[in-house]
C-alpha cells in the first residue's frame, strides 16, 4: 500500500514516525484503561492539583475536549473535581491514589515500549537523533 505524501521525504518521515509511536503507545495503554489524551492530563496533575484552564492551556486543547476527558477519569475514580479555594468560579483536578497508581502502571507499560523502540540506536544515535528533532522542531 502507498503512503500518502503530506510534505517532503523528511515531513513525512517524521509525520508517520509520530503516528506510528502515538498508535503503538494507545494500544499498550489500552491495557490499564488509558489512551495517551487521558495520561497527558494525569501527567499533569500527578505533582499538584491544578485548575482546568490551566491544564486545558498546557495540552493545547478546547475546554470542552478536556471536559468530556476529566468525566471519563472521574467516573473511573482517577481525578476528582474540587472547588479552589482561591477562586469559588474555577475548578481544580486532583490525581486520586487510585489515578496515582494507574498512572504509574501506565509508564511502566510504556517504558517497555520506550525501550523496545529505543534500543534500535545506540546512546550516541539516541542523543543524535534528540538534538537533530529539537532543531528540527523549533520555530
Amino acid at each position: 500500500m502507498t503512503k500518502p505524501r503530506i510534505g517532503d521525504a523528511l515531513v513525512d518521515a517524521v509525520v508517520s514516525t509520530a503516528h506510528r509511536l502515538r498508535n503503538q503507545a494507545n494500544e499498550r495503554l489500552r491495557e490499564c484503561g488509558l489512551s495517551l489524551a487521558r495520561l497527558k492530563v494525569m501527567d499533569l496533575l500527578e505533582a499538584q492539583p491544578r485548575r482546568m484552564r490551566e491544564v486545558s492551556d498546557a495540552l493545547g486543547v478546547v475546554p470542552r475536549t478536556l471536559t468530556d476527558t476529566v468525566d471519563g477519569l472521574e467516573a473511573e475514580g482517577l481525578v476528582r473535581r474540587e472547588e479552589d479555594p482561591e477562586d469559588r468560579r474555577a475548578t481544580l483536578l486532583r490525581l486520586t491514589e487510585p489515578g496515582r497508581e494507574r498512572l504509574h502502571q501506565a509508564h511502566a507499560l510504556l517504558d517497555s515500549v520506550h525501550r523496545a523502540r529505543s534500543s534500535r540506536l545506540s546512546a550516541a544515535e539516541r542523543e543524535q537523533l534528540l538534538t537533530l528533532l529539537t532543531r528540527f522542531s523549533e520555530g
